[in-house]
């Protein structure tokens, strides 16, 4: 009854060592093993500012392009658009 005991606890250590060095390996190289979709995210929410309660200025990406759009009860106001953005790293 012991045996069983110690082979079934040093199986469970055993387990629980190949989980951990299998996620250590995944964080260090994710970034390195990249998978492409078909179906990548064009549209994102890169800034907003509430004004008041009630009204807020939202800056929406879509593609290399951003529009600044006002958000209040009333509806909805396009500020500005077609905004191209440009990496901080270009000159």
């Amino acid at each position: 009854m012991g045996l069983q005991i110690l082979n079934s606890a040093a199986a469970l250590v055993f387990v629980l060592c190949l989980i951990g060095i299998v996620s250590i390996l995944l964080r260090k190289y994710s970034e390195k093993i990249s998978i492409k979709t078909s179906q990548q995210k064009r549209l994102k929410i890169s800034d907003s500012f509430m004004i008041d309660q009630k009204r807020k200025l939202v800056l929406v990406k879509r593609d290399d392009k951003e529009h600044l759009i006002l958000l209040s009860p009333e509806g909805h106001l396009i500020i500005e658009k077609d905004i191209i953005t440009k990496d901080i790293n270009e000159n």
